[in-house]
């Protein structure tokens, strides 16, 4: 069994047994020296140790090329670039001045390579991939080399109306009337960007006619911030002689933007023309014709929508979360609603609701007043009617000098009209048995048919219903017992007052 021990010195050559083979070789093309190999037999038992000594000769190995970093080269079609070599060229074992460089290239328009100062220069006019060949020599081998060079008309720029792409544009609720409005933003690399160009049109896509067309070039100045731009509305424009009004959209109008350039500072020219477009189907809510009640409503229809989105840029912000879409559709709501308050004033609605609610309430305050007062004057006036009750009351009895028959219209007109009868004087009663007066019987008959009362709407009159008991002499002339039970009281009293 062999086995290797030691290698010595260690980093000119690696080395290995496999079997009964010893394997080894150099870690590059560029080592040389002597290297000592101790190797190993042993039989399990006894073992013996035998040292092998190998040279590595030196050979001039031919100039080398670094091309890290040209693997994917990209070139600007039409533009030139130089590259210099003079630190990418080594040779371990010659000086670098004793070496030769040759390049060579697919449709090579315009490929030099200069030995003064080891720089390579590449133009090419029309795009697609070419091919380098590098060929690089001294007096003892040669080494050569390729490399493909990607030849573009520009670089390609991405677009979007999310922050996911390198200019964002965005754009509110834009309605018929109205002028176009948009913001561009470039989020990635805006610090190299040097200018930038966007290519609008304004077409209708009932007609198919496209009445205005506008190369907008941004203020440079401005990128850190963005850019909210009304394109149409541009001296380019106003130089056609155009009509102000011509730049407001109409109903099916398409809003096209075209193409987007830019350039930056390494002298690249970045692209994007895949094309968006805004459809213009929708009119302006006219807050001028409204009722109050129907613009309070659309306020509050407005507001609420304000609200929702604040609260799904709060959830969205506590995530990290993009939240640019939600913020520019509050901005657009918060810009209807402004202009909604600025059509009608929206303190004077709220005035208006305030002034109904006063006057509600000021209306049901009346309505209690009222009720209070009722009910205040019924209380009253069943007071009075108590106290002036009991005033006719004398120790529990009627006062028969305030309720007189002869005040009492019900009887007065029940009885035929009996006031003068009351009214007159009579003799004192003797208490002496007489005999029943004997009425005829005309009289009877007239005092049976008004026996029977007419029900009025007079209130019925005090009275007692005990009876004073009959005088001896019977009940006085022309008197009915009837009579006698309502107002014997009053007979006596008067004739024991005129004693």
């Amino acid at each position: 069994m062999f086995e290797l021990m030691e290698i010595t010195p260690y980093g000119i050559f690696t080395a290995s047994i496999d079997e009964t083979t010893l394997l080894f070789e150099t870690v590059d093309d560029d080592v040389n020296g002597m290297v000592t190999l101790t190797v190993r037999c042993s039989d399990g038992v006894q073992y013996s140790d035998q040292e092998i000594s190998i040279e590595v000769s030196p050979i001039n190995d031919a100039p080398r090329i670094d091309l890290s970093g040209l693997e994917n080269l990209e070139l600007q079609a039409g533009v030139e670039e130089v590259i210099h070599f003079e630190s990418r060229i080594s040779d371990i074992d010659g000086e670098i001045s004793e070496s030769f460089v040759r390049v060579t290239a697919d449709d090579d328009q315009y490929v030099i390579y200069s030995m003064l100062d080891n720089t390579l220069t590449l133009k090419w006019d029309d795009d697609g991939q070419k091919k380098v060949t590098m060929t690089i020599e001294d007096r003892y081998d040669v080494n050569t080399y390729e490399f493909v060079v990607n030849v573009v008309d520009h670089k390609e720029l991405t677009v979007s109306e999310s922050s996911d792409a390198m200019v964002q544009v965005t754009v509110g609720d834009v309605m018929v009337g109205d002028e176009f409005e948009a913001s561009v933003n470039i989020i990635d690399d805006s610090s190299t960007i040097l200018s930038m160009t966007t290519q609008w049109q304004l077409c209708n896509s009932e007609s198919g006619i496209c009445r205005l067309f506008v190369n907008y070039e941004h203020d440079i100045t401005m990128k850190q911030d963005g850019w909210t731009i009304q394109p149409f509305v541009s001296d380019e424009t106003m130089d056609m002689g155009l009509d102000s009004t011509s730049t407001l959209l109409e109903m099916a109008d398409e809003v096209k933007l075209s193409m987007i350039v830019t350039n930056d500072a390494n002298g690249w020219e970045w692209k994007w023309d895949d094309g968006m477009s805004w459809l213009i189907t929708e009119e302006r809510t006219d807050y001028s014709s409204m009722s109050d009640a129907d613009f309070k409503n659309a306020i509050s229809q407005l507001e609420a929508q304000i609200a929702d989105l604040q609260s799904q840029i709060e959830n969205l912000e506590s995530s990290d979360e993009d939240t640019s879409i939600f913020t520019t559709e509050m901005a657009s709501v918060q810009s209807e609603l402004d202009r909604a308050c600025a059509t009608r004033s929206c303190d004077i609605i709220n005035d208006a609701v305030s002034g109904a609610e006063s006057e509600a309430s000021s209306n049901l305050m009346m309505i209690i007043a009222i009720i209070s007062i009722i009910v205040i004057l019924g209380l009253l006036i069943g007071l009075f009617v108590t106290r002036g009750g009991s005033n006719q009351m004398v120790g529990g009895e009627v006062d028969w000098s305030q309720a007189v028959p002869s005040m009492d219209a019900q009887a007065n007109s029940m009885y035929g009209g009996t006031d003068a009868l009351f009214q007159q004087s009579y003799a004192p009663i003797t208490p002496t048995h007489q005999q029943q007066p004997i009425v005829p019987q005309q009289q009877a008959y007239s005092q049976q048919v008004y026996a029977q009362p007419t029900q009025v709407s007079a209130p019925a009159p005090v009275v007692n219903t005990m009876a004073p008991p009959v005088p001896a002499s019977g009940l006085p002339p022309g008197w009915t017992m009837e009579q006698w039970t309502h107002y014997g009281h009053a007979y006596l009293q008067q004739m024991n007052g005129n004693r």
